[in-house]
């Protein structure tokens, strides 16, 4: 388990006031788990993966994983944690990704056999095998990564942290990566932290979002929790020209004048919904409703 208590950041700048990009955070990311970690740039979400890896010392408050702190027992723990960062690279440029992974079983002193038949398997997870073998140079922004990510893995950690992992990638990478991540997640129990901008990866694989902005907790809870809170819906309606709406609406809605037609748009529940389509073909003569459920970015949006 790792445990964050009353975890603070505080950066000092002698020509600047001090900027607080943790604020007192307590939370527990039970072993298992999939969390999405969200927020705006300067949120904190980087400098509390630092902290939770052990690279940076907090002003106050620890982050321990299994009780153990993880500044000071970094050493120990490394074995335990693969971190992912989508910016940066951990792999050889000139060499095959092969190369790479084996260089990092000997850094982390990983039996032999083991090694081969874990990396086998998630090559294949991955469908990695015919990229593997060419220089890291070569492949293209959505292979890279890929191997990124076994190489993240190579050493089985039980947590790996993603920062942005599927930035820039195209929408087959970014399945091919998200079913990856969940087929870990389930099959060998690996704890996964995500911090992402596309609420895509977040709406499709993690049981918990914890959405942050000045170093503060903004809201914490299931993913399918959000989408329950946020359960309306967003109606519009067309009418044909010349078909137009005879009265004032009986509900709250926006409206907009496209050459001869008039486009309502509103939000609600299912049963507002449907009142409104009827008094609405009561009113005039309808070409088109469209009604879909409110983005996931939108939600998220309303909590910054």
């Amino acid at each position: 388990m790792i445990k964050i208590d009353g975890l603070t950041k505080i950066y000092n700048n002698n020509t600047k006031k001090a900027v607080t990009a943790v604020d007192n955070l307590n939370l527990e990311i039970k072993d298992g788990s999939i969390v999405g970690l969200l927020g705006p740039n300067g949120a904190g979400k980087s400098t509390l993966i630092k902290m939770i890896l052990g690279v940076m010392y907090p002003t106050k408050g620890f982050v321990t994983i299994d009780g153990k702190n993880t500044f000071n027992h970094r050493k120990q723990l490394m074995n335990d944690i693969g971190i992912v960062f989508g910016q940066r690279s951990q792999m050889w440029w000139d060499l095959p990704a092969m190369d790479t992974f084996s260089l990092l079983r000997r850094v982390y002193r990983v039996d032999k056999d083991e090694f081969d038949m874990w990396l086998d398997e998630i090559i294949n997870e991955m469908d990695a095998r015919e990229i593997v073998n060419k220089p890291v140079r070569l492949l293209s922004l959505g292979q890279r990564m890929r191997c990124e990510i076994i190489a993240a893995l190579c050493f089985k950690p039980r947590i790996i942290v993603l920062d942005e992992p599927t930035i820039g990638l195209d929408i087959s990478v970014k399945e091919k990566i998200r079913n990856f991540l969940v087929y870990l997640n389930r099959k060998k129990n690996v704890t996964i932290l995500l911090t992402t901008h596309d609420l895509t990866d977040v709406d499709a694989i993690c049981d918990r979002v914890i959405v942050l902005n000045h170093g503060k907790v903004l809201y914490d809870d299931t993913s399918s929790e959000i989408n329950e809170k946020n359960s309306g819906k967003n109606c519009e309606i067309v009418y044909a020209p010349h078909g137009r709406e005879k009265g004032d609406f009986p509900f709250e809605a926006e409206t907009v004048d496209i050459s001869s037609k008039k486009i309502i748009t509103f939000k609600g529940d299912t049963s507002d919904v449907m009142k409104a389509i009827i008094w609405c073909s009561q009113h005039g003569d309808i070409e088109d409703v469209n009604i879909t459920k409110p983005k996931i970015e939108d939600i998220v949006k309303n909590f910054y």
